[in-house]
């Protein structure tokens, strides 16, 4: 990952702009586009949002459904059945 620092003025257009925001250069040719404000995973650890935390909770409520009658299926499932869908 490369992390770029943006003066705190930048930082303030970019935080109060509607996203996506589209990056370019002085010639106006465009070098990325900013879509979303996420965590990097470091980050997140050292805030102490843990996704093993998330994981286990998810798994949790999955026992919760299963104990209440839910169905579950695999990712490879449900895409074999939204195929099905299509050739129809």
């Amino acid at each position: 990952m490369v992390q770029i620092t943006v003066s705190d003025e930048l930082a303030r257009q970019i935080a109060g702009a509607s996203l996506p925001v589209v990056l370019v250069d002085s010639r106006g040719q465009e070098l990325g586009q900013i879509t979303r404000r996420t965590a990097s995973p470091a980050r997140a650890e050292a805030r102490g949002d843990s996704t093993d935390d998330e994981w286990a909770e998810a798994k949790r409520q999955m026992e919760i459904y299963r104990r209440e009658g839910g169905s579950f299926y695999t990712t490879k499932e449900v895409l074999d059945h939204l195929k099905s869908l299509e050739k129809g």
